[in-house]
């Protein structure tokens, strides 16, 4: 018998036991801080600037206003800490799966799909970060490096 992924509920935050990847995009939640801790497999994560891969044992710290996403290793088990807004937020995206509403489904919920490099170039004229190559996509803060915390277990 497989035991029941471990998921709870509180006033501040969620903790889920989850699989799956986010979203195949960069986004950001403006207001809200999201964590995750690896149980199984592989993580990586993407920022604006760089990305990691992370394994068991790993737990990384997102704070809001950062740009991110990840992908899953296809046996990647982790725990994945959410506010209640950003719960929301995953509930109201499995709700309506059409992509062409998804923009407007994180505004709702403070939060931001940032898309292609190409697309956020025309959103955001001259804000390119200069010699990289890379968009800024999002305040300087969130395009830093120290601005996400990764904890390994020693």
């Amino acid at each position: 018998m497989k035991p029941k992924p471990f998921s709870a509920a509180g006033a501040s935050f969620e903790i889920h036991e989850w699989r799956g990847s986010g979203p195949a995009t960069l986004h950001v939640h403006h207001s809200d801080d999201e964590a995750w801790h690896v149980l199984k497999g592989e993580l990586t994560f993407r920022y604006a600037d760089r990305s990691e891969t992370v394994g068991p044992g790993t737990t990384v710290f997102v704070p809001a206003g950062t740009a991110h996403t990840y992908i899953a290793a296809h046996d990647a088990r982790y725990l994945i800490i959410l506010t209640p807004r950003l719960s929301a937020l995953v509930a109201a995206l499995q709700a309506d799966r059409d992509p062409t509403h998804q923009r407007e489904i994180y505004k709702r919920f403070n939060s931001e799909l940032l898309g292609t490099a190409s697309v956020i170039r025309k959103m955001n004229p001259g804000r390119q970060k200069r010699g990289t190559g890379s968009p800024a996509l999002v305040p300087r803060s969130a395009l830093c490096p120290s601005n996400s915390i990764t904890f390994r277990d020693c």
